[in-house]
């Protein structure tokens, strides 16, 4: 009744507009808010490698729930890109499509280093091998060496979004 009162009835459609729009850019809010949730706890299921950990051998065991959330993550946020609310967050959104991105790309990489590795590991731990390939046994130590280090960081703390943004690790 006082909405008639006072004549706020002859804006119905732009209130309307207004409420539509706060709660479009409400939802883009809390979906912001929950992927960065999402990553704040996510973990890598970092494992020992052979029974080998106190050596520094782990290895990256299981990625498919990870993969499974980066790709619904990626697709909510290229659907929030898409929307005309999304102005206010476009940063923020920005700013998650390369987090994410990173995250994808560490996380590849790493399985690929890590088959090459297990694959070299295996054939270098011979000694008529490091004999007979004396220069590519000092390269495979190398990688090894920092293969190791960057494991045992994993291990030491395998939050996702952390480890994955580590300085030198896609060097």
């Amino acid at each position: 009744e006082k909405i008639i009162d006072l004549g706020l009835d002859q804006y119905s459609t732009i209130i309307s507009d207004i409420s539509g729009a706060a709660s479009k850019e409400l939802s883009i809010e809390e979906a912001i808010k929950s992927i960065a949730e999402t990553w704040e706890d996510m973990e890598l299921d970092i494992v020992a490698y052979k029974d080998r950990a106190s050596l520094g051998h782990h290895r990256l065991k299981t990625t498919d729930e990870l993969f499974q959330i980066l790709e619904d993550n990626q697709v909510s946020l290229a659907t929030m890109k898409a929307s005309r609310y999304v102005k206010a967050f476009e940063n923020e959104v920005d700013q998650w499509e390369r987090t994410l991105s990173r995250i994808l790309e560490v996380i590849e990489l790493i399985l690929t280093v890590q088959r090459q590795w297990m694959y070299l590991e295996n054939i270098f731990l011979g000694e008529d091998i490091r004999k007979q390939l004396p220069r590519e046994s000092a390269e495979f130590d190398d990688v090894n060496h920092n293969w190791k280090v960057i494991m045992d960081g994993l291990a030491g703390d395998p939050n996702a979004l952390r480890g994955t943004h580590q300085n030198n690790m896609l060097e």
